[in-house]
Parts: C-alpha cells; sequence; structure tokens
C-alpha cells in the first residue's frame, strides 16, 4: 500500500499542478487536466481496496461542499428541462457545465482519502502566474495589442491572475511566519516573483473589476498574519508591493489609467 499510496499522491499532485499552470494559458488545459483527474479518481476508487474505509476522514464541511456541488448541478439541469436547451456558449464552450460540479465532487472525495502531493498547488502557482506574466508582456508589448484576449478573454484573465498573484503572495507570507530552514530564502524569493508575476499579468490585461477586491482581500489576510509576523515584516512585505502595484498602474504601457479615464 505505501507504493501504491505514494502513486496516488504524487499523480494528484501532477494533475493539480498542471490544471492551475494551464489554466489561464492553454484554453482547454482546465477541461483536460480536469477529465484526467476524474478518471484517477474513479479508477482509484475501483482499485484501492482500503478506498471504502478512508471515507470516514470526510467532515461537515465537506459534506456541505458536496452538497453545494449537488445543488449546482441540480440548478442547471433543472434549467435545462425547464427550457429544453443544453447550455453552449461561444465556440461550444461550456458544453458540459452543468456535469463539472459532479466531477468536482468525486474528485474532493478522492482527494479528501488520498490528498495530492503538497508540492503541487505552490508549483502550479509558480508556473502559471510565470506563464499568465510573460504571454500578457508578449501580447501588449510584443505584439502592441490594446488588451489579452487571447487565449481566454481579458476578464477572466485578469480577475484569476490577480488571484493567483493573492494566493502566492498569502504563500510567501506563510513561509515567512515559519522558522528559518535551509533554501527557505529561495523559497520565499519564489513566491514573491509568483505574486509579482501574477499582478502583472492582471495589470496588462487591462480588468479593472477584480482590483475592487483587494481591500477587501488585504483587511483578512493582514488578520490571519498579523501574531505569526512581526509587524515590522508584515509592513515591509506590504509596502513593497504597494510600491509595485502603483508603479505598475501609473505606467502608461499600462493602460490602466487611461482605461480609468474611460
Amino acid at each position: 500500500m505505501g507504493d501504491r499510496n505514494g502513486f496516488w499522491s504524487w499523480s494528484g499532485g501532477a494533475l493539480l499542478m498542471a490544471f492551475v499552470a494551464l489554466l489561464v494559458i492553454v484554453p482547454e488545459g482546465y477541461a483536460i487536466t480536469a477529465l484526467l483527474t476524474g478518471a484517477m479518481a474513479l479508477s482509484g476508487a475501483l482499485l484501492v481496496p482500503s478506498f471504502r474505509s478512508r471515507l470516514s476522514v470526510l467532515d461537515r464541511e465537506d459534506l456541505l461542499w458536496l452538497l453545494a456541488f449537488a445543488l449546482f448541478a441540480i440548478v442547471w439541469m433543472a434549467d435545462v428541462a425547464r427550457t429544453g436547451k443544453w447550455p453552449v456558449g461561444e465556440e461550444r464552450h461550456g458544453v458540459a457545465l452543468p456535469l463539472w460540479p459532479l466531477l468536482a465532487a468525486v474528485v474532493l472525495v478522492w482527494w479528501r482519502c488520498h490528498p495530492p502531493h503538497r508540492l503541487g498547488w505552490p508549483l502550479g502557482l509558480l508556473f502559471g502566474t510565470l506563464a499568465a506574466a510573460v504571454h500578457a508582456i508578449h501580447v501588449r508589448w510584443v505584439l502592441g495589442a490594446p488588451r489579452t484576449n487571447h487565449p481566454i478573454n481579458a476578464i477572466p484573465f485578469g480577475d484569476l491572475a490577480l488571484l493567483f498573484g493573492v494566493l502566492a503572495l498569502i504563500l510567501l507570507l506563510a513561509s515567512l511566519s515559519r522558522p528559518p530552514r535551509r533554501f527557505r530564502a529561495g523559497v520565499n524569493g519564489l513566491f514573491a516573483l509568483a505574486a509579482i508575476a501574477g499582478f502583472t499579468a492582471s495589470l496588462l490585461s487591462g480588468t479593472r473589476g477584480g482590483w475592487l477586491a483587494l481591500p477587501l482581500l488585504a483587511w483578512p489576510v493582514y488578520f490571519a498574519f498579523r501574531d505569526a509576523l512581526p509587524n515590522r515584516r508584515l509592513m515591509v512585505v506590504a509596502g513593497v508591493f504597494g510600491v509595485l502595484l502603483l508603479a505598475g498602474t501609473a505606467l502608461p504601457q499600462t493602460g490602466v489609467v487611461r482605461r480609468l479615464d474611460v
């Protein structure tokens, strides 16, 4: 069981990393990795003899998530029954939309019983933010496009990049709150780079709405880390990112000031 559990952990971590890393760059990357993860969960449930005994790890919060996913799918299917039309977006995007919550429920149960390797999440954020920043810089400053509209619409691209940047910043603060260890400085540098890359990609996308959430996000993040981090260190991190954001906003090349004027 040790080798088999190791396989499920590493494969789950690799798929989680791929999902996050490809989310804003590869148009169908989210679907491919999600379907692969669902297939792994279903096959693992059949192949792992102890799977049923592990279901006891599910707690009340897990059950509430499963209920939310089920209700989401039921609402979509009820709308299909009411209208007689299956939801299909441009270029047939969203054709499986009513089924995604059910897939999410399957993956949640599997990963609670066999958690993915913990490296999958930070590596996915690192690769995802860097790829988004490189893509945004290429589109805006090399191709000269007014907004980042490829491979996905500029609004979800910018909002997801901003979300990734905030999550990377949270990982940085969590790492700073732990005792110093070997390679910790390098890890902190990578988290800081990921946070800057996510914010940069969002700025270059020209998306404005997501930035309204930053003051609301800053408040709970501050309270989450104010006891774990010295105020001086917390203020230094906040100040550095604040200066970078203001500088990025003020640059004419980002187009943020022009869009605010509009």
